[in-house]
C-alpha cells in the first residue's frame, strides 16, 4: 500500500485546519480590553494681576472631548472651564482669592467624550479597545502655573 498520497492528504488538510484555527482564534468581543493610557504632559507658566480673572485658551488637543479639572488650584475662588459655542475652543477661567499674591497651579486633563460628559466628571473616559496592536489612547494633561501679583490696572 502506498502511504505517500495519504500523508500528502493529511498534510494538506492539516495545514488548512491549522490556518482556520489561527484565523478564528484572533480577536473576540470577550477579549476586548481597555487601551493603555499614554499621557502627554505639558506645563505652561502664566500670570495674572491681583483681582483679575485669568482667561486661558486651551490647546487644540483639548477640543476633541470635554476636558476636566483634575487638580484644583488651592488659592482660587473661581476655577472653571467653558467652551466657546462658536469656535469650539475651551477656555479656563481663574480668579484668585482676595488678597492672594503668589503662585497657584491647576491641572486639566483631556479625554472625556462629549456624549458622556454628565457621567464622567472626574476621570477621562477611555474608549473601548480591541485586540489591535496599537491599543493606546493618548490623553493630554496641562498644568498651568499661575503667578498672581502686581496691582489691578
Amino acid at each position: 500500500m502506498n502511504k505517500k498520497p495519504m500523508l500528502n492528504f493529511f498534510s494538506a488538510t492539516g495545514g488548512f485546519f491549522l490556518l482556520l484555527a489561527v484565523a478564528f482564534s484572533g480577536c473576540h468581543k470577550k477579549d476586548h480590553h481597555e487601551p493603555e493610557e499614554k499621557w502627554v504632559n505639558s506645563t505652561v507658566d502664566t500670570s495674572s494681576n491681583v483681582g483679575d480673572t485669568l482667561a486661558y485658551f486651551l490647546p487644540t488637543a483639548f477640543t476633541n472631548g470635554v476636558p476636566v479639572i483634575s487638580k484644583v488650584p488651592t488659592n482660587g475662588i473661581y476655577s472653571a472651564l467653558a467652551q466657546n459655542p462658536t469656535t469650539g475652543d475651551w477656555i479656563y477661567y481663574y480668579s484668585p482669592r482676595e488678597g492672594f499674591s503668589g503662585t497657584d497651579a491647576v491641572t486639566i486633563d483631556s479625554g472625556v467624550e462629549k456624549e458622556d460628559e454628565e457621567h464622567h466628571h472626574h476621570r477621562p473616559k477611555i474608549r473601548e479597545g480591541g485586540c489591535q496592536k496599537d491599543n493606546e489612547k493618548t490623553l493630554n494633561r496641562l498644568t498651568l502655573n499661575i503667578s498672581v501679583g502686581g496691582m489691578r490696572k
